[in-house]
């Protein structure tokens, strides 16, 4: 299926119609994994969504990964920072000289830091707290499920994140950089 999944040729509504057919984000069993990633190594779990979407099409939001090289080439800034409150920590590793990653959910954050030992990587490094507005303590809404990324600050966001329920820190963004001496251009 991975085979298929990596064929881009193929339209991917097909692709995904045929690899969900045999193996389903939604109730597959957990099966660790390792792949090439990009330069890198990265270590996942077909029971978790992104992990699944990297082994079988090679990456999550691939458009996105793109849009996120194109702007660092265009820039012409190979040291610059990069703020990561998602998923594409270990993809801009070999392009930027510096990550900060947000991840308050421990779950994930002890994931993305595996991902970062396993390759070795010096320049990322991950805050466990939100970004916003101010300084607060809010309620977070996990998903108790595969797709852990669909975790909320708001209540309604999914019927399914209402089930684990959690007091999250929220720091004030431009504070937090400075205190932290995350520096650089702001975009």
């Amino acid at each position: 299926m991975r085979f298929i999944g990596h064929r881009t040729f193929l339209p991917f509504g097909l692709r995904d119609r045929i690899i969900r057919s045999f193996a389903h984000p939604d109730g597959i069993d957990p099966v660790p994994f390792t792949v090439p990633f990009h330069g890198f190594s990265y270590r996942g779990d077909l029971a978790s969504f992104l992990d699944w979407e990297v082994f079988f099409y090679s990456a999550y939001e691939p458009g996105i990964m793109a849009l996120l090289a194109d702007l660092v080439e265009a820039m012409g800034e190979p040291g610059s920072v990069f703020v990561d409150v998602g998923h594409h920590s270990l993809f801009m590793a070999g392009r930027v000289g510096q990550i900060h990653a947000f991840e308050l959910f421990a779950w994930a954050r002890d994931r993305m830091q595996e991902k970062i030992t396993l390759n070795r990587l010096e320049h990322i490094q991950v805050h466990a707290c939100a970004l916003g507005a101010q300084n607060e303590t809010l309620p977070f809404f996990a998903l108790e499920g595969n797709n852990t990324g669909t975790g909320s600050f708001l209540a309604g966001y999914s019927p399914s994140n209402n089930r684990q329920r959690m007091m999250l820190s929220v720091k004030a963004g431009d504070e937090y950089f400075d205190a932290m001496g995350i520096g650089g251009r702001r975009y």
